[in-house]
């Protein structure tokens, strides 16, 4: 867990293990499917994007709902 380098200990992160077999796995596939790949990928962040932007609408519109209740009392 831990590893001295240069005379510091820090950590051993092992986060990035999947990121080097996704890419060893990238090499081997042809220009199409890394096209594909690359399209799938943009499609899951516009979609990441779009669910965090209908949560903060619905925020919006709570807090909207609350500030009218206060003024009404």
């Amino acid at each position: 867990m831990w590893e001295r380098s240069e005379g510091k200990i820090s950590t051993i992160h092992h986060v990035g293990q999947s990121k080097w077999a996704e890419m060893a796995a990238w090499e081997t596939l042809d220009d199409e499917t890394q096209k594909e790949v690359i399209l799938r990928k943009l499609d899951q962040r516009i979609m990441k994007k779009e669910f965090k932007i209908g949560y903060l609408k619905h925020k919006v519109e709570t807090l909207k709902m609350m500030k009218q209740a206060m003024k009404k009392k």
